[in-house]
């Protein structure tokens, strides 16, 4: 598949929350194949870590975007940030 990610990725962090779900996964695949790092943030509550665990450059962390202390220290180690979040049942 092609990427249509900028080649401006390349050696650039991108946080991806909710980056082990189906959109997320997609995203995540798209900065790897652009060169950049992904930096995936999911609870894991319906994404799983063997969709995105095996990209090259891929750095995963287990948290919740409705926890504000982790989500603003794992925030602080990217260049750029995605959504690909949704929360099954509620609004955000």
């Amino acid at each position: 598949m092609k990427s249509y990610l900028n080649k401006n990725c390349k050696g650039k962090t991108i946080f991806v929350t909710g980056g082990a779900g189906f959109l997320g996964s997609e995203i995540v695949k798209q900065i790897s194949a652009s060169g950049g790092t992904a930096l995936v943030y999911d609870n894991f509550s319906s994404g799983k870590k063997k969709f995105v665990e095996n990209y090259p450059k891929v750095k995963i962390i287990k948290g919740d975007v409705r926890n504000r202390s982790i989500l603003h220290k794992a925030i602080r180690k990217s260049q750029y940030i995605t959504v690909g979040l949704g929360l099954k049942g509620s609004i955000i």
